[in-house]
């Protein structure tokens, strides 16, 4: 179903793909067994696809097939040295470089774990782990090394990093559990060293001001996201407005689910947008919504001077970050500019 959503799973699909055939292959009816598995895939994997194939002909919309599959930084064909390098170097980045491969501000996204902890896979030799344990290691070095060589941001491998720091910690314990007083100490406290570091990270990525005031019930849920975040206000205002089925057309603003029908809301982001001015005025043509939704910078002013030179639009509102135009039923210029 996750192939469905998104088409990062393909990190998870190659590296689950060894497992599966093995599981095919122990079946006493082999071919029956590798039909039934790609028959679950397709109805529950290629699902969206397909509606999306039907509805505008790409079954990768709104990415073009070339993005969608090889991506829109396509690293370049790497030799076996090249790529060597690469696999040493990803390790000591994801440590201590971690701005350039982590969307949040913290240098360090996996903490000291893995470098304390590490050795344990030596010193616990008796845990070799059972079958289970055993597939579970196999997933996460075929996805890291697939994951390594294209998207080496740790969002992308968070399931195989899990697993690893599971199945670290339990050789950590069975090492602790056969080991003297001194060891157990030393461990005990190189645990709580890793936990003093990660914990404020996790504290200060996760927890913002308003989270307060909302446990504290001195702010609502609204409350919280109006404060919280920067789209919903003028989301709020729409939804409060009673606007019905009206067509809403917002610039970097897609937080649909709060939109008043997610159904009649359309967005684009101006930075991945190549020609934005061309783009809203195939929106009026196409569309026509009574509502614009745009930002308050330059970037919104040009947008609504374009706007006015084929519609009226009229402020109905304004926060420190959207602003909200209604447009009127009447077209200045029946022939848009470019027609």
């Amino acid at each position: 179903m996750a192939a469905g959503v998104k088409h990062t799973v393909v990190f998870g699909l190659v590296s689950l793909g060894p497992l599966y055939l093995y599981a095919v292959w122990r079946q006493p009816r082999r071919l029956r067994a590798a039909a039934s598995l790609v028959a679950v895939f397709v109805l529950f994997g290629l699902l969206w696809q397909a509606r999306a194939f039907a509805l505008t002909g790409n079954p990768f919309y709104p990415l073009k097939a070339r993005l969608a599959v090889a991506g829109p930084d396509e690293r370049p064909h790497l030799d076996w040295k090249s790529a060597a390098l690469r696999y040493v170097r990803t390790p000591w980045t994801l440590h201590f470089e971690g701005e350039r491969h982590f969307e949040s501000p913290s240098p360090n996204p996996l903490g000291v774990f893995f470098i304390l902890f590490t050795p344990m896979w030596l010193l616990a030799r008796r845990a070799r782990g059972n079958a289970n344990q055993r597939a579970c290691v196999l997933f996460c070095v075929v996805y890291l090394l697939y994951w390594a060589a294209l998207v080496d941001w740790p969002r992308y491998a968070i399931a195989p990093l899990v697993l690893l720091a599971v199945l670290t910690a339990q050789r950590i314990m069975e090492f602790h559990a056969g080991s003297g007083r001194w060891v157990r100490g030393s461990i005990v406290a190189a645990a709580a060293y890793c936990l003093l570091f990660a914990l404020p990270v996790a504290m200060i990525l996760e927890i913002n001001a308003p989270q307060f005031r909302l446990f504290s019930r001195r702010i609502d849920k609204d409350g919280y996201l109006r404060e919280a975040l920067n789209t919903f206000g003028s989301l709020e205002y729409l939804r409060t407005s009673r606007i019905g089925q009206d067509q809403v057309f917002a610039v970097d603003n897609c937080s649909a689910a709060y939109a008043p029908d997610p159904r009649q809301f359309r967005c684009v982001l101006s930075g991945a947008t190549a020609d934005l001015g061309e783009t809203i005025l195939a929106e009026l043509r196409r569309r026509d919504p009574r509502w614009l939704v745009l930002p308050r910078n330059e970037v919104g002013r040009s947008v609504e001077r374009r706007v006015e030179t084929v519609k009226r639009a009229t402020e109905v509102y304004h926060d420190a970050h959207f602003t909200v135009l209604k447009t009127s039923d009447s077209i200045l210029n029946p022939r848009f500019p470019g027609d």
